[in-house]
């Protein structure tokens, strides 16, 4: 059929005749049918394996059923002969389930799904992002008790950035979208440079589709959405989250500088519009470029470089970009701090159910909660803690001051990473290293928090 007539099931067979053979490799559990494609893959395999065993131990002890946990990525594609359109759900479930009534059927279930994305793709060719629906809809369960909503959910034209996230999902779901790239491949060959640098993950951006479709090349593309002079001729020679980078960053660096960011790799991120989204990416060149023995004797400097990169932002400066010292960065950074005060900074509101509700620190700690105390805190120790408010309120981090017999103070920024409390810098007045004491102090406090069950489950949970 001509993919001007009915573009969503030509797409339906392309994935359809490229998931099914890989699905299969990988030892997925496929269901098939003229219209729709099931695959679930489990963390654990064997559950597809043991089938016959478990039926036999069902039939022996007499029971009916039994449930083994398990995470599972589904992925179900359904081709809709009624609205002409193909929709795509992406699912992750924790439990595997299985029925045996004597000899009459034994099934295998995947139980406590939830949908975490979905797409969908019109007859005349535009490629739809789909929002997690509140409730399962009752109209569509072909197999495994999975459920696919198709109405009521709100949707919109999709982006790069919708595409390119699923990347941080797994496998299976990646390789869709993977498919679904080389898919418009065929009629633009620019998806299949966007495929490669998709399974590179490459940086990216909130590009409209739209734009991509309208573009023949990498340097194209960024010509058209960041105009003109934000293209370099080496943008067709690079995976697209450099050149999206670079036009982007071209913006807040001084222009003399500009040519020392070529080729440089900002890893795997999204890349927005606001100026901050290039704070960590711009930061990392600056720390990369710094000698090794000035990183080994300054642990702390790369918060320092992200905090002056912020401040700048937020004072419309130019930024610097060659270092080759943490001194000089601590000047740089010192000199733009600003004065808080109460009325003019950012009001600070903490999440009633932070992910940081259960941390305790050393008697000697002080958790910072108001606005006030943030302020007062920067001016006493000459940092730019209030800058941080922001981060506090998206949930991102903690902010404590410590509070010494001796007058002196140590200011404490406690974030997550990989499902645990940890130190993300801790400094003493103008960002100088705390005591090791202190240190060794504050982080045997965070390990017994994070051994504790009940933070355990709360960190989980927010993961």
């Amino acid at each position: 059929m001509n993919m001007k007539q009915n573009a969503a099931l030509e797409m339906f067979e392309y994935l359809k005749e490229h998931l099914i053979p890989l699905a299969k490799d990988k030892g997925d559990k496929v269901y098939e049918s003229d219209t729709t494609v099931q695959i679930a893959r489990p963390e654990n395999k064997s559950v597809w394996d043991c089938e016959k065993e478990v039926k036999q131990l069902l039939s022996k002890i007499g029971a009916y059923s039994a449930s083994v946990k398990n995470s599972i990525n589904c992925v179900i594609i359904n081709y809709s002969q009624t609205a002409q359109a193909v929709y795509i759900g992406f699912f992750v479930a924790d439990r595997v389930t299985y029925e045996y009534i004597e000899e009459r059927s034994f099934n295998t279930f995947i139980k406590n799904e939830k949908r975490i994305r979905g797409f969908s793709y019109s007859k005349d060719g535009i490629l739809y992002g789909h929002s997690t629906p509140r409730a399962k809809p009752k109209e569509f369960n072909p197999s495994f008790s999975m459920y696919f909503a198709t109405k009521e959910t709100k949707h919109w034209p999709c982006t790069m950035k919708d595409l390119f996230s699923v990347h941080t999902y797994s496998g299976l779901f990646e390789s869709v979208v993977y498919f679904i790239m080389l898919f418009f491949g065929e009629t633009n060959p620019l998806w299949k440079d966007l495929a490669k640098d998709y399974t590179e993950q490459s940086a990216y951006s909130a590009i409209p589709l739209s734009v991509i479709n309208e573009s023949h090349s990498r340097r194209e593309l960024i010509a058209k959405y960041y105009g003109e002079d934000k293209a370099f001729k080496r943008n067709n020679k690079e995976p697209i989250g450099y050149g999206i980078f670079l036009a982007r960053v071209s913006r807040i660096v001084k222009p003399e500088e500009l040519q020392k960011l070529f080729g440089f790799n900002p890893e795997y991120i999204f890349i927005g519009r606001a100026k901050n989204d290039l704070v960590k990416p711009l930061a990392q060149y600056i720390y990369d470029a710094l000698p090794e023995n000035e990183k080994i004797k300054n642990p702390y400097i790369q918060n320092s470089i992200e905090d002056a990169i912020t401040m700048s932002n937020n004072k419309r400066q130019l930024i610097p970009i060659s270092f080759t010292s943490a001194k000089k960065i601590r000047e740089w950074h010192d000199n733009i701090i600003p004065v808080g005060t109460y009325a003019t900074t950012e009001k600070m509101k903490i999440k009633k159910d932070s992910k940081f509700k259960n941390l305790k620190l050393p008697k000697d700690c002080v958790r910072l909660t108001t606005t006030r105390q943030m302020v007062i805190e920067g001016n006493f120790q000459h940092n730019c803690v209030a800058t941080y408010i922001s981060k506090v309120n998206k949930d991102e981090c903690s902010i404590w001051s410590q509070r010494k017999s001796d007058g002196t103070r140590n200011t404490i920024e406690i974030g997550i990473e990989h499902g645990k409390y940890c130190i993300i810098q801790m400094c003493a007045f103008a960002n100088q290293e705390p005591l090791q004491e202190d240190l060794e102090k504050v982080q045997k406090a965070i390990d017994k928090c994070n051994s504790n069950r009940r933070n355990k489950e709360c960190l989980r949970k927010s993961a």
